[in-house]
């Protein structure tokens, strides 16, 4: 009879081990979120207009600027309230969604939910991305593998003179300056590669190959037209070192480091836009080299696409034509696909995959369900404002994602490949 009691007490143990363990096994392996762990409320951004109406900022252009208005942040049950603040519209092909971002300027710099002092932060909408997690996984990608200046958000409620506009992710701007790209000389410059939009713009540069480059940032205003003129002197040398094959030249004119990061994120994360538009550059000064990063624009990435995450050639579906993935033979830039082809650039792949990302699979994918618990409840919210369904499954299929990207990644970088 003793013997039978202590086994009963055994089995209940171990019963109640696998109900504690066993949620968190679940969202390791992809499935359903339980509702216990749903979100208890995100902090809130409510913006109070000033004589215009956010109809009225949508129906114009994401170039107008409106100020005057006033932001409130309830975050923890801590408030904080702030005047003076303009608002404008964001994005190229975000902008043009039902779901727009906006950006926020403040009269003077503040550090919003510990993400560092800026005058200047934006609210993506992530409409084109189904689970809303894109952006925040790429980011957290980009911490993972050590880019220099690499991003982080926040998830929030968005309300508009007290209408419900739907979960948002605040960020700060890609800019020059403390809590972003940190430069120091006064020739100090930030680059946006963009060759889809970039010739809309007032002013454009471009490279002997042809690439299309604006004035993103800059440390001195006045330096701006020099400071570009610096930068291009040094990459139309790299266009003319890979050209040449002279990869003793690309290693004096870049930071190849930068580069292949900036890589390893772009090609984990299959982003369909990297390589030709939203890729940035940074370069402080005469004497400094051009560094690749922080990289941007996500809410297209951690999908097949057109794109299989088996790295085949796959055809693509707007032209007759096929491209590689994994060399980016795109019919804009050829940038990064002529570097790939160096052994050496291939080799430092490998060096800082297996020093950064090798065998983390469970890490990125735990925080990926982690922030799908977080946001759960406002997710639901969100879809049913924006007509966005199926949340859940949507969650699940990019965990599956992740887990088959991370075999194919493995076995084109890992130690055993080298």
């Amino acid at each position: 009879m003793k013997d039978w009691n202590w086994k009963s007490i055994l089995v209940s143990l171990f019963l109640i081990a696998v109900l504690l363990v066993a949620p968190a096994m679940m969202v390791m392996e992809g499935i359903k979120i339980s509702k216990s762990d749903r979100s208890v409320g995100l902090p809130k951004v409510e913006i109070f207009l000033n004589d215009v109406t956010l109809t009225e900022i949508y129906e114009n252009s994401k170039e107008l600027k409106y100020p005057g208005n006033r932001v409130a942040i309830l975050d923890g049950g801590e408030v904080a309230k702030y005047r003076d603040v303009e608002v404008k519209g964001r994005g190229n092909a975000t902008w043009v969604q039902i779901k727009k971002p906006l950006q926020l300027k403040f009269s003077q710099k503040v550090d919003l939910m510990g993400l560092g002092p800026r005058r200047k932060w934006v609210l993506l909408a992530n409409y084109m991305d189904p689970t809303n997690l894109r952006t925040d996984a790429a980011f957290y990608l980009e911490r993972m593998v050590g880019e220099r200046f690499a991003y982080d958000g926040r998830f929030v409620d968005l309300y508009v003179d007290g209408g419900y506009e739907g979960l948002y992710y605040l960020t700060r701007t890609i800019g020059v300056g403390k809590g972003a790209v940190q430069l120091k000389d006064s020739l100090g410059v930030l680059v946006e590669m963009d060759n889809v939009y970039g010739k809309l713009e007032e002013k454009y540069y471009m490279s002997g190959n042809g690439e299309v480059f604006t004035t993103k940032d800059t440390v001195a205003e006045d330096n701006a037209d020099e400071a570009m003129e610096e930068f291009l002197k040094d990459f139309n040398a790299l266009e003319v070192a890979i050209k040449q094959r002279d990869y003793a030249e690309i290693e004096r004119l870049i930071d190849i480091e930068s580069f292949v990061k900036y890589y390893l994120v772009s090609e984990f994360t299959t982003n369909i836009d990297a390589y030709f538009t939203s890729v940035y550059f940074y370069k402080d000064g005469p004497e400094d080299k051009i560094h690749a990063g922080p990289a941007w624009d996500f809410d297209k990435s951690f999908t097949d696409g057109a794109v299989g995450v088996d790295g085949e050639l796959t055809r693509r579906e707007d032209a007759n034509e096929y491209y590689d993935r994994d060399e980016q033979y795109w019919q804009w830039s050829k940038l990064y696909a002529r570097l790939v082809e160096f052994p050496e650039f291939e080799k430092e792949a490998k060096r800082i995959y297996n020093e950064r990302m090798a065998g983390r699979k469970d890490e990125l994918t735990w925080h990926v369900a982690e922030q799908a618990k977080i946001i759960e409840r406002s997710a639901e919210k969100d879809g049913k404002r924006w007509d966005k369904t199926n949340f859940e499954q949507e969650v699940e299929a990019m965990l599956e994602w992740i887990d088959k990207r991370y075999e194919y990644m493995d076995r084109k970088y890992s130690d055993k490949q080298i």
